[in-house]
């Protein structure tokens, strides 16, 4: 597994984050967290597929 920290759009809450993670994370297996200002999602993904730097 691995972590990342993502900044979360401010006009996002709720299911849309789920949704959005979902997308990001392309269906694998994820967990995430909402913290904030950012998101934390657990994920087999790698950073390659999840557009994260």
């Amino acid at each position: 597994m691995k972590e990342f920290t993502l900044m979360k759009p401010r006009a996002i809450s709720g299911y849309p984050i789920h949704r959005a993670v979902a997308g990001l994370t392309k269906g694998a297996p994820h967990i995430w967290r909402d913290n904030g200002e950012t998101l934390t999602i657990r994920t087999a993904v790698t950073d390659r597929h999840i557009g994260a730097t």
